[in-house]
């Protein structure tokens, strides 16, 4: 069902963000459903876009950047779960006040 929507979103000249939006929702299902690798696989293409469409420290893309590093320490890739982290903490340092609990989520991920 996902893959006719990214069909049709991608034929019907949709916005890039929401082909992104919807590889990171497929992404979502494919983690929920147990498959980590297409999971990672749908992620990385979802932040691959949104690294093109908004600046480096975009509050989107640091949720699909922790989408990601989840999936990768699910997967026993931890150094790869650690960077992503640590990339997630300094995006959200910069937008969030210090006691927002999303900021509080990405330095519990790096204890």
């Amino acid at each position: 069902m996902f893959l006719e929507e990214l069909h049709f979103v991608e034929q019907h000249g949709f916005l890039q963000q929401d082909i992104s939006t919807v590889i990171n929702n497929l992404a979502v299902t494919y983690y929920q459903w147990g498959n980590i690798a297409l999971a990672i696989d749908k992620y990385e293409k979802s932040v691959s876009m949104k690294k093109r469409q908004f600046n480096v420290d975009h509050m989107e893309l640091s949720i699909t950047l922790g989408n990601l590093a989840w999936s990768y320490l699910e997967s026993g890739q931890l150094d790869q779960a650690r960077c992503l982290s640590e990339e997630v903490l300094t995006i959200r340092k910069r937008k969030l006040p210090p006691s927002h609990p999303l900021l509080a989520e990405a330095m519990g991920r790096l204890s």
